[in-house]
């Protein structure tokens, strides 16, 4: 049996959702204050659009490697990279915070 999961309309439908007004803004409050993964959350809504939802155990253990990948990779990029993007950008939800539960 096929996979209806594709890499390549994941990636479109993330991009297009990213697009949307007040997207941004929340998937990086979501990521800033409440410590989500803004891939985990594109994936859940990716998922939710095909039907499909992630069991508990396969959610911990994607969390568990987006953590450990947020550690080493992306947490030492994002020390250098947030003093410069504060100045340039001020998330809308610092006024309206939008909550998203993963």
């Amino acid at each position: 049996m096929n996979s209806p999961i594709c890499t390549t309309a994941f990636w479109h439908f993330s991009c297009d959702l990213y697009a949307l007004s007040g997207v941004q803004d929340a998937l990086l409050c979501a990521q800033n204050q409440d410590a989500k993964n803004v891939n985990i959350l594109l994936l859940l809504r990716y998922l939710e659009t095909l039907h499909l939802q992630l069991e508990q155990q396969q959610l911990d253990t994607l969390k568990q490697c987006a953590q450990e990948f947020d550690r080493l990779l992306l947490a030492p990029h994002r020390v250098i990279r947030f003093p410069f993007q504060s100045r340039l950008f001020i998330p809308s939800c610092v006024f309206n915070r939008t909550r998203i539960a993963a």
